[in-house]
């Protein structure tokens, strides 16, 4: 097999864990709101019930996010990828047969395990064995692959969601998740970067040595800057709850609009994360977070005036804006903080200090998905305006702490950051 193919294959199957985030990040998001689901249950799907099971993804997300490090410097990295694939299969699984709300939640606790290890795994094994001038290609297949699993999700959704069986994406999320295994085992060979540490890097570094170090403290601002900085532009509030937010902004009455026009929003984020792999090594990563913010800050005020009625409600203005969002995000907010943060820590305690900013990114996730409706309901358009603030002050952030990484290598970017 040819080294670029092969490369390219190594990187697609890794990657898998992506798609596999993708499909239970908006999996819920239109089975919560299925006539089947319903009538499956024997619950009332209240609003915080909603958010009990939305939030457990990102609870699972958590408990795993700090053991995912220590467990890919431990392990490796193929190991790691093929825990990954495990623990999507098995909660998929589950939740197909989960008729109690506590199976449900459990089942989705163990994909939030699995959410956790893919944060870290896909895209530092990736950076390890991408070279320098298409690194940002390889390494944002993950967020690429994230988007069209919700793209997947929001359609099958948006298909079936009156007339057919809640169980039936379920199902289908279980065949990407077999095939990850499989492709893994086959095709994936160990970082070699991980394979060569030298002895002095067996003994386990914990995130207060990072943190005692300069150079450390000023990876870990960056890396979990940007992670939370990814959160708060709102965008999972879009994923979480597409369909229900859809129609609560737009005021949409026909049932199926809703899920029409999320899934049309799931394939703008698609295409916009396709244009991001041929811009993202032409412009560098600064330039591509620094440009996104207008659009984003502009759309977000459009979406939170509509929603306070301070301007009458649109629905051709409310979508385009939400789609300039989402294009925007795509296109710099979605792939680049991976990117960075997989570049910017040293082989000897990258594992643990990208567990630690997936963490921190999920922490963030967690109040999104916890606390958005909620809120929503309490503040109505304001929340948008928070969204807005918040990319505001991360475009600050970007400009005066992030530095350009592009067409260097590893070893360069440890020197820049030393």
């Amino acid at each position: 097999m040819p080294t670029s193919l092969r490369l390219w294959s190594m990187c697609i199957s890794a990657n898998l864990g992506g798609l596999l985030v993708g499909l239970h990040l908006a999996l819920f998001s239109g089975i919560l709101e299925m006539p089947s689901f319903t009538k499956d249950m024997p619950f009332d799907l209240t609003p915080p019930i909603k958010s009990v099971i939305t939030s457990a993804l990102v609870l699972g997300f958590i408990a795993g996010a700090i053991p995912a490090g220590p467990l890919c410097d431990k392990y490796g990295r193929r190991v790691a990828l093929m825990i990954t694939a495990a623990l999507f299969l098995s909660s998929t699984i589950a939740m197909a047969f989960a008729r109690k709300l506590y199976q449900l939640v459990l089942a989705r606790l163990v994909a939030g395990l699995g959410y956790a290890v893919a944060n870290v795994t896909c895209t530092l094994y990736t950076a390890e064995v991408a070279p320098p001038q298409v690194r940002g290609i390889l390494v944002n297949l993950y967020q690429l692959l994230i988007t069209v699993g919700i793209f997947a999700s929001q359609s099958v959704n948006a298909l079936i969601w009156e007339h057919g069986q809640w169980t039936t994406p379920v199902w289908l999320a279980t065949i990407p998740a077999a095939l990850m295994l499989i492709l893994v085992f086959l095709l994936v060979t160990e970082s070699h970067v991980w394979e060569t540490r030298p002895s002095s890097e067996e003994r386990k570094t914990t995130l207060l040595d990072v943190w005692k170090s300069a150079s450390g403290r000023k990876r870990l601002v960056i890396g979990c800057g940007l992670a939370v900085s990814q959160q708060l532009t709102g965008i999972n509030a879009i994923i979480f709850f597409g369909p229900a937010l859809v129609s609560d902004v737009l005021k949409l009455e026909t049932s199926s609009a809703p899920f029409i026009a999320a899934a049309i929003i799931g394939a703008a984020n698609v295409l916009a994360t396709v244009a991001s792999l041929g811009i993202v090594e032409r412009f560098g990563r600064r330039v591509l977070l620094l440009t996104a913010g207008p659009p984003m800050i502009s759309s977000l005020l459009v979406i939170g005036a509509m929603r306070g009625e301070i301007v009458p409600t649109n629905r051709t203005l409310g979508v385009g804006a939400l789609l300039l969002f989402v294009i925007s995000f795509a296109i710099a907010y979605g792939p680049v903080p991976f990117l960075i943060i997989a570049e910017i820590f040293p082989v000897a305690y990258k594992g643990t200090a990208m567990g630690f900013c997936s963490l921190v990114l999920a922490t963030a996730c967690l109040g999104l998905g916890a606390f958005f409706l909620p809120a929503l309901k309490v503040f109505g358009g304001y929340v948008f305006g928070f969204f807005a603030i918040s990319v505001a002050v991360s475009s600050w952030f970007v400009f005066t702490k992030v530095p350009e990484t592009r067409n260097l290598t590893l070893d360069e970017v440890d020197e820049l950051l030393s």
